[in-house]
C-alpha cells in the first residue's frame, strides 16, 4: 500500500499546505511502481518554512550568545559560515564576529571560511537545539569544509551550544 504525505513538517509540527494542492507520485526504483504520494508546496509554504527557521535561529542565537563558555570559544574567531541544504539547494550565511553569532541570512554572502552541508531538517533541528551536529558530522551526514582548526572549533562550539 502506497504511503501518503500530504502535510509538511514546519515549526516542529505537521501542517497543511498553504496554497498548492498539487501532488507528486513517488516511484519505487526497484519495482517501478508507485510507492507513495507527496504534496508539492508553493511559495507560501516555502515562506512559512523559512520564517520558522529564522525564528528558530533567533531563539538559538539569543541562548547561544548568552553562553559564557561559547563566548570564550569564539573569541577572536571571525568567520563567514555557509550552510548548504543538500536536499533543497537552499543556502544560508552566518557570520561569527566579535564573540557573537550574527543573524542568519538566506543566500550566500562574502567568501566563506567554512561550508557546512547537511539536510534542511538537520539544520532546523540544529537551530532549535534538538540536534547536536557532532553526531551527524561523525557519521558523515553533515560535512564541514574549511581549515582543520575551523572544523575542530565548530565541533567544540557545537558541543557547548547544542547541549
Amino acid at each position: 500500500m502506497p504511503y501518503e504525505y500530504r502535510q509538511f513538517y514546519i515549526d516542529g509540527r505537521w501542517v497543511d499546505l498553504a496554497e498548492s494542492q498539487e501532488q507528486f507520485q513517488v516511484i519505487n526504483p526497484a519495482t517501478e511502481e508507485v510507492a507513495g504520494v507527496i504534496s508539492m508546496g508553493g511559495a507560501a509554504d516555502v515562506d512559512r518554512a523559512v520564517r520558522a527557521a529564522s525564528e528558530a535561529f533567533a531563539d538559538w542565537r539569543a541562548r547561544t550568545n548568552d553562553n559564557p563558555r561559547l563566548a570564550k570559544m569564539v573569541k577572536g574567531w571571525d568567520r563567514v559560515i555557509h550552510f548548504t541544504a543538500n536536499d533543497t539547494g537552499e543556502g544560508f550565511t552566518m557570520r561569527v564576529q566579535n564573540q557573537l553569532l550574527s543573524e542568519l541570512r538566506q543566500g550566500y554572502e562574502d567568501q566563506p571560511d567554512v561550508i557546512v552541508t547537511g539536510t534542511s531538517e538537520d539544520f532546523c533541528d540544529m537551530f532549535w537545539g534538538d540536534l547536536n551536529p557532532s553526531e551527524k558530522y561523525m557519521s558523515g551526514e553533515i560535512t564541514l569544509a574549511g581549515s582543520q582548526q575551523d572544523v575542530m572549533r565548530i565541533d567544540a562550539i557545537s558541543m557547548v551550544a547544542f547541549l
